[in-house]
Formats: structure tokens, sequence, C-alpha cells
């Protein structure tokens, strides 16, 4: 049954005339939407999609996820840390949550550094240690979280492993990932 436009279908002054119309599953952030307001006695209002808090009360809480993967085991014997994943950000403003893992391996009981590096900085935002056994067939997680200000511009971000005592390290299931919680 078509839908047609009745331009008395919405009364400002009448409340519950939205509820039972039909609903648009994907809206756009700069679609309008008219309301009926809950705390001034369900009159209408109109609002932007763009607008609208996402949830209860979190804001913008997961807007922006963006992630950057290498699954493929990479090697090094370079004391010098070594690059295994770039996630570069557009421009975004608010607060961030980095969240990074892998996991890492050696051919002998022998350190593995890694770190997370925001290279738009030049901060290392978290350097670990690990001490995996004489067998690539134990992996070791690495990882963490940090929350990053973005004040309108764009970064880049690093995980990067390295072999202190010059023998073969492994890296593998590597993964950045990045979502917005204010």
């Amino acid at each position: 049954m078509p839908l047609y436009y009745d331009q008395d279908a919405i009364h400002q002054s009448q409340p519950n005339e939205i509820n039972p119309l039909p609903e648009k599953a994907t809206p756009a952030d700069a679609d309008f939407v008219v309301i009926e307001d809950g705390a001034d006695s369900y009159y209408k209002k109109k609002v932007q999609v763009g607008h609208l808090p996402t949830g209860t009360g979190t804001g913008n809480f997961g807007k922006d996820y963006q992630t950057a993967v290498s699954l493929d085991r990479s090697t090094t014997t370079s004391g010098s840390m070594q690059d295994k994943v770039t996630l570069t950000t557009g421009p975004l403003t608010g607060t961030y949550r980095v969240g990074w893992m892998g996991m890492v391996d050696g051919t002998i009981a022998k350190d593995v550094a890694t770190q997370l590096y925001n290279v738009t900085n030049a901060v290392i935002i978290s350097s670990q240690l690990h001490r995996p056994s004489a067998s690539t067939a134990e992996k070791v997680f690495m990882g963490g979280f940090a929350e990053v200000v973005f004040t309108g511009a764009a970064k880049t971000f690093k995980i990067q492993f390295a072999s202190p005592d010059g023998v073969t390290v492994g890296l593998q299931e590597a993964r950045i990932e990045l979502w917005r919680v204010s």
C-alpha cells in the first residue's frame, strides 16, 4: 500500500503521530527527523541525524572505527625496530582508544622487543619485552590499549618489533584498532 503525503499528517500540537510510521533502516547523517520531545510534552521538533547521540548517554563512542591488520609472520634479526603494521587515520577530533596486539616468537629463548609508535607525534605509546621459549611453535601475546586525543589532524601509528640479541624473532597476527570514546 503506497504512502501519500498529507500536509495535515503531522500536527505540531498532537503527540504520538510518528510512532506508527514505517522506519528507515539506515538514515544518513544529513537526514532530518521529526521527534516528539519527551521533555516538552511530546511537542514536535526536528533534529539532524548526525547530531543525535549514539546509544544512551554514550555520545560518539565507537564512531570512526579503523583497523590495520598483518596476519602473516614477519621475522627480523635486527636490534633496530622494524615496522610490522601501520594505521594512518584521517583528520579526527576527540578522544580515541588505540588498541594493538600481536603474537611474538623466537627460535631460541631470547627477548623480542615490541612497541606501538605514534609516528606523527614521535612518541612511543607503549614498549614491551617478551621472552618466548626456544620454539617458534610457542606464541606469546603482546599488546595493550591507550587513549589518544586528536585535534583535527591525522595521525600514523605503527607496531614495531626488534631482536635485542640479534637472533631470529617473529611477529604475526598483528593489528591496530582505533575507535572514538568521547
